[in-house]
This record gives structure tokens, sequence and C-alpha cells, in this order.
């Protein structure tokens, strides 16, 4: 679809093997600018999705509103915004079984070729650019902390990649505590960038340098290079659809670029 000043976006998700969908996306144009999020829910007795639902629906509200201020201020402002609900929420709500979630979100202005990139978790955001596919986000866990400090394992016997932790041990997430730290960066947009924001059900089961054949050959269609991302956690190349890994988990995705 067409969100406004020339921006296209798509979006799709899709339950995996559990009863309830945790993942959730939302894309909003309003007075401000254009908004994609993602964000993938944790949490007992349904909560995953109460707070996945509800991170995506209030930061969009809150960007597109018309509001004064640098963009960092107000998407971290927006962020923390449903970071302490769902803290709350939390506290008085002991039966929704610390809820919690992820959040990746891109921010596109009117004003201006600067994309603002922000995320808490492992949901991620990639550019394509000219054949190339790089990711803007680190994963927010304990295997991603550990790459990044080598001298943390060098600590406790300079562990192999393959002895490293589970990438789904969260180092941070909304919701698990009333202040949460926000990672922010900006890039310049460039004719034909195409963003990808996605939840871990698709990086992790599809794979980057599948991401980018698929990105590639979607082309303008970012419909169509949606679906195809999404057929790809259910059918690899060269995997048997059988597999049980391979659509096991939740997904939400979104392509976004600019006319």
């Amino acid at each position: 679809m067409t969100i406004g000043r020339g921006v296209r976006a798509f979006g799709v998700t899709q339950r995996g093997v559990r009863f309830e969908n945790d993942d959730a996306f939302r894309i909003l144009s309003g007075p401000s600018g254009h908004v994609c999020v993602v964000a993938d829910g944790m949490g007992g007795h349904g909560s995953g999705d109460v707070a996945s639902g509800f991170t995506v629906s209030l930061t969009t509200d809150l960007l597109v509103a018309p509001g004064e201020g640098p963009a960092p201020d107000r998407i971290r402002a927006a962020i923390d915004a449903a970071n302490r609900e769902l803290y709350r929420r939390n506290i008085t709500n002991r039966w929704l079984g610390c809820m919690g979630t992820t959040v990746a979100l891109l921010y596109l202005p009117h004003e201006g070729q600067i994309a603002h990139v922000a995320h808490v978790g492992d949901s991620r955001v990639y550019l394509y650019r000219e054949g190339a596919l790089r990711r803007l986000t680190e994963d927010h866990t304990l295997r991603g902390y550990l790459q990044a400090n080598p001298e943390v394992r060098a600590k406790h016997g300079d562990m192999k990649e393959d002895e490293l932790p589970l990438d789904n041990i969260l180092m941070r997430s909304l919701g698990t505590t009333e202040t949460v730290e926000v990672d922010l960066t900006e890039v310049e947009v460039c004719p034909g960038d195409r963003f990808l924001l996605c939840t871990d059900g698709l990086w992790e089961q599809v794979g980057e340098p599948r991401i980018a054949e698929l990105l590639q050959e979607g082309g303008d269609d970012v419909e169509g290079t949606c679906r195809r991302l999404l057929w790809g956690t259910q059918t690899p190349p060269g995997t048997n659809r059988t597999d049980e890994r391979f659509g096991a988990d939740d997904v939400a995705l979104i392509v976004a670029r600019g006319c």
C-alpha cells in the first residue's frame, strides 16, 4: 500500500504452532511522517499477543501525531511510554504472566532523507541497497552480548561460536523492567532502498542469504516481497516441507520503500 508522500509499505503476520499469534505489526502515516513497527510478544496466559499488539498501536499513534522535538527523542518517548504501561500492567495484574515484547521501529519523517531506526530485543531492521543486505540492529540477547564482548567470553574459557547460548535468551525487552534502554540509529535514504522489519520467526528460520535473494526477486513489489518472505519460512530451498523447524514460530514482517 502507499502510505503517503511516495512511501510504500506492506506487512504480513502468521501464527506458528502456538494457539495465539504473539507477533504483531502496524504501518501508519500521519502529519509528522510514516511509521512501521513489528513486535514479538511473550508471557503466559495469552498475554504475549496483548503486549505486542499494544506496543505497535501506541508507538505508531504517538509518532504520527503532530509533535515537536528531534525525531530520536520522540521515538524514545513513544517506546518508553509503551514500556511503562506494560510494566504497570505486570505489577498490577500478576495473572498476565509477566508479559513483555520486543520492538523494531522505522520512522520516515516527511521532511529530509533520513530514516530513523529503533529497537529493543531481537526483532530486526534490515536495509537492502544495490544488491546488498545490511542489518541495522544488534540483537539484545545473551548470545549477542557475548559476541560483542570477547573479554567476557574469555572469563568463561573463551567459548567458541557453537558453545554460545541460544539466541532467544533476551537481555532487553519492553514491560519486564521499569525503564528500558532503546537503541537508535539513523541512515540516509537513497533511491531504490528497501527496508525490512521482522521478528525472529523470519530471520532465524530463513537466514540472511535467502532473505537477500527474496528481496532481490521481489523488486519494487513490496506486497509480493512480503509474501515471498513469509512463504520462505515454510519451504526454504533444499529442505523437506515436513521439517518441524520451519513455520514453527510466529512471524511478523514489513517491507517498506520509497517510490
